[in-house]
This record gives C-alpha cells, structure tokens and sequence, in this order.
C-alpha cells in the first residue's frame, strides 16, 4: 500500500491545480478521483471502521 501513496499524492496536487483552471470536464474528473481517493485513504486507515 505505501507505494501507493505518492501516485495519490500527486493525485492530489494535480486535482488542486485542476480547481484552479477552466476546464470544467477535466476538473470534474477531479474531484470525482479525489473523493474516491479520500474514501479509499479513509478505508485503509481505519477511520471509517
């Protein structure tokens, strides 16, 4: 799982620049991964448990 983290890390940053652009498609996208990357970051550390 730790190898995970920085593809998701980077996830993130990409998602945050994306907040900040025009491209509604894309910053939907976005925040589509985001939340099912916090769901899953909730899953695996336990706090939804």
């Amino acid at each position: 799982m730790p190898l995970l983290f920085w593809p998701l890390l980077l996830g993130t940053v990409g998602f945050v620049g994306g907040l900040f652009t025009g491209e509604a498609v894309g910053r939907t996208l976005k925040i589509l991964v985001a939340v099912l990357m916090g769901f899953w970051l909730l899953n695996i550390t336990g706090v939804t448990k």
